[in-house]
């Protein structure tokens, strides 16, 4: 075999192992959330994430459930821990997501409106909120294609059980990801 067939078999084992890598890699973000869902039917203090083969990869848990503190939550998924919370306690209109070094701040596109948010974090800014202002089961985002990113209820008016659509390109971070989820479940269902 001369130098130049070789050199051809080598470029062509290394497309094959590239075309491979991106297979694998789409195939790994196929597991993305899917879905999230309370851990109990009485109460919206906990919710599991699920995937798209109904397995729980994560849960948010409100951290100081005993002391009925809908503040500050703590977030596991897929091993990745984060942490959302109101800026100020008595102020539910700013929210701060942190997941590794990648931190979020949500705001109400409005004063006193919570279907609504403005959500920033060092790369990306969204605007996100309910597709109807008299319906809090189904949240897009503002101005771009309705599947880009999408959470809404299995069930009309049920607020127990959501699915994820999440089409949204591999810089946003996931510190992104989980404000837009925590947001539209926790302004979307009673405090009890």
């Amino acid at each position: 075999m001369n130098l130049s067939g070789l050199y051809s078999m080598l470029k062509l084992g290394f497309f094959s192992l590239f075309i491979s890598f991106i297979l694998i890699s789409n195939n790994a973000k196929s597991q993305s959330v899917i879905g999230v869902e309370t851990r109990y039917n009485d109460t919206f203090r906990e919710w599991l994430f699920t995937s798209e083969d109904n397995e729980v990869i994560g849960e948010i848990r409100m951290r100081w459930s005993m002391n009925n503190d809908w503040t500050e939550w703590d977030i596991n998924l897929e091993g990745v821990s984060a942490t959302v919370k109101q800026k100020w306690k008595d102020d539910p209109q700013l929210w701060e997501i942190q997941c590794g070094d990648d931190i979020v701040n949500a705001r109400t596109a409005w004063p006193g409106e919570f279907l609504k948010w403005k959500l920033s974090d060092s790369k990306n800014q969204f605007t996100w909120g309910t597709k109807y202002t008299n319906n809090r089961d189904e949240w897009i985002m503002d101005g771009r294609q309705e599947d880009l990113f999408k959470v809404a209820t299995n069930w009309d008016g049920d607020p127990r059980e959501w699915t994820v659509v999440d089409n949204l390109p591999d810089d946003v971070s996931m510190a992104m990801r989980i404000g837009l989820i925590f947001l539209a479940i926790h302004f979307s269902t009673p405090k009890f």
